[in-house]
């Protein structure tokens, strides 16, 4: 009998136990809301600097297996290593904001920032947005990512906040550059990338735009689009595709496959250090005045000048 009390309330123990964690783990009340989300943002707002680790120079006969442990809260999804506890990855996702997502269709843009193994080699923000709610991935899915240079630090974000309760998420790029989204909607409100439009939801998936995104940085970006496949292919549907490179008003063209290896299928950049990319880039593109930057940028902006005048930075930078 005493056995039998003793496994009932073992196991009565664990139910408890359980259902606490999963209902109580992202609960929505406001009594300590900031202090929670520092708590959550910890992993990935943390300043860190990686040497570049060449991933395409490990063995390339067997294909990584990846797993990782994925938390949420508040629109923010961070994916940790099981071994280290360390982010390798963190999302923002706009469900419907007031500029951008259009409200109450079940809608979505997302910012995912990307660093498996903590390396810069293969360091991009990925914009993934759900034009229609419901259909083939082919169809609704609009893909896009962005790599940014020359990389200095992995990214992170943080909680920035004021006096009066006003608060922002502070996203740092690889260049070490800001950007700033509202914390509630996960609209960009300030710093080098600007949403010139809101995210087109035309049910004609030919004519259908991608993300609306310009960069105004210092530095250079490739990006590449993609409806329902991988932006990196060099090929989708016997169509050959192109990546384009900005640096300040300028544009380059060049085939995904002279970026991203095309065989293994999780498209590796080819160039693990920045030299040997601004180098080639300066051949491919005839940029003869593109020089690798030796420090980060100038930190003078951060986020909180946000704050401090919403209304201003906004249509600054908004554009």
């Amino acid at each position: 009998m005493n056995s039998f009390r003793f496994v009932f309330y073992r196991r009565w123990f664990r139910c408890i136990l359980f259902f606490t964690l999963v209902f109580g783990f992202d609960s929505p009340g406001t009594t300590g809301a900031s202090d929670d989300l520092n708590e959550f943002l910890i992993p990935i707002r943390k300043p860190a600097v990686s040497e570049f680790v060449p991933r395409f120079s490990t063995d390339k006969s067997a294909k990584r297996r990846l797993g990782f442990l994925c938390s949420e809260k508040q629109g923010i999804r961070i994916c940790q290593d099981p071994e280290s506890g360390e982010a390798v990855s963190f999302t923002l996702s706009n469900l419907g904001s007031p500029h951008i997502v259009p409200q109450g269709q079940n809608l979505e843009r997302s910012y995912r920032l990307k660093f498996i193994g903590r390396e810069m080699q293969n360091i991009r923000m990925t914009i993934s947005e759900q034009t229609m709610p419901a259909g083939k991935t082919s169809h609704t899915l609009m893909r896009t990512s962005i790599y940014f240079f020359p990389r200095k630090v992995l990214p992170t974000l943080s909680l920035i906040e004021n006096d009066s309760g006003g608060n922002v998420l502070e996203l740092e790029l690889p260049t070490g550059e800001r950007v700033c989204f509202d914390r509630e909607t996960k609209e960009i409100i300030g710093g080098v990338l600007h949403e010139d439009a809101p995210m087109d939801t035309n049910p004609d998936r030919h004519k259908r735009r991608f993300a609306q995104i310009t960069y105004s940085g210092d530095g250079v970006t490739i990006r590449v689009d993609q409806r329902g496949e991988a932006p990196e292919k060099a090929v989708v549907w016997g169509q050959k595709k192109t990546a384009t490179i900005t640096f300040g008003k300028k544009n380059c063209k060049l085939s995904p496959a002279q970026l991203w290896e095309q065989d293994l299928g999780w498209f590796d950049f080819l160039f693990p250090a920045d030299a040997e990319l601004y180098k080639f880039l300066r051949d491919s593109c005839d940029w003869n005045d593109l020089e690798l930057p030796i420090d980060l940028p100038d930190d003078s902006f951060t986020c909180r000048k946000v704050l401090d005048s919403p209304k201003e930075v906004y249509e600054t930078d908004s554009r």
